[in-house]
């Protein structure tokens, strides 16, 4: 446990003091903090008047839609009804109509919030990848693993280089959700986070990131292994970058159909994939607590699964 810890450590002082760690986590809050001055924008109707689509129309354009304008008015008088009254009838009978349908709320800050989320989760994951796999390379350039290997076993080894990126993960991960309440008070609290339970959404977005950072971690170092140099490695990592682009997709292309049994079992229950569409659609409200926490369950139970695998790759390969 000791070596775990030594490594781990000094895993972890590297990732958080280097350039790329600290550019990436500044960006992040930035971008968070942006939504909810975005979402205000949003909000107030953008802060555009109705004129400016007249600006953009053409004459017979906007001759057809001052003819409908004068249809409209002359049916209203020949009913005696004016303007305002129509939109209050209107209004009112839509909200009854709407009440009966007993919809979801859903509105776009809720959305754009969410899809906000799944791509920082993305890039922090292949951001700490990257540094987990050059890292392995240039250990084994320099020989500094085989000295390490013969102090401890490769599943210690790798066990703290995991740790390490996983602590420095979650503590960009804690920024962001500081970020997030500075969000919140920008946008009053209102609208881009009506229908986010913020307590639990921060529990679900910290576990499924960690589990996201140990899987992905584990392969990256596994397979970066199998390379001599960082170009080699490039190549080397391509099946773990594809393994992530092909969930990453399909949470984004696959949300319309996720209500589908077989679509929303594996977006929800199968490693990889819930590890983004879980918190994107808990934030949504499209799955309960309940279920993140079977699909958070489903995801650690297969962690000792990928990395019994990255641990015999890793070590076959660093003492090749």
């Amino acid at each position: 446990m000791r070596n775990i810890l030594l490594v781990a450590k000094r895993e972890f002082k590297t990732r958080i003091f280097s350039k790329s760690f600290i550019f990436s986590t500044i960006v992040f809050a930035i971008l968070i903090v942006a939504i909810g001055g975005i979402n205000v924008i949003i909000s107030n109707g953008g802060g555009f008047d109705n004129s400016i689509p007249n600006l953009m129309m053409d004459t017979n354009t906007k001759a057809i839609a001052d003819a409908n304008n004068q249809a409209e008015d002359e049916v209203l008088q020949q009913h005696g009804l004016t303007k305002e009254q129509f939109n209050t009838e209107i209004s009112s009978k839509s909200e009854e109509i709407i009440a009966g349908l007993n919809l979801k709320e859903n509105n776009p800050g809720n959305i754009t919030f969410s899809f906000m989320i799944l791509i920082l989760m993305f890039m922090s994951i292949v951001l700490s990848g990257n540094q987990m796999s050059s890292g392995v390379v240039e250990e084994k350039s320099n020989s500094i693993v085989e000295i390490l290997l013969s102090a401890m076993s490769s599943f210690q080894l790798l066990s703290g280089k995991i740790i390490g990126l996983a602590c420095a993960g979650l503590i960009q991960i804690i920024v962001i959700l500081i970020a997030l309440v500075s969000s919140i008070e920008i946008s009053g609290g209102e609208s881009i986070f009506n229908g986010i339970p913020i307590d639990t959404f921060g529990f679900v977005l910290i576990m499924f990131a960690i589990v996201g950072y140990i899987s992905f971690s584990s392969l990256y170092a596994a397979f970066a292994s199998t390379a001599n140099s960082p170009t080699e490695a490039q190549t080397a990592v391509t099946p773990v970058a594809i393994l992530m682009l092909i969930p990453f997709y399909a949470t984004l292309f696959l949300q319309g159909a996720s209500n589908n049994p077989i679509i929303g079992g594996i977006l929800h229950y199968c490693p990889f994939f819930s590890i983004f569409s879980i918190p994107l659609d808990y934030a949504k409200g499209v799955v309960t607590l309940n279920q993140s926490l079977i699909s958070l369950a489903i995801s650690i139970i297969a962690i000792p699964i990928i990395f019994w695998f990255a641990s015999k790759l890793y070590k076959r390969s660093v003492l090749s």
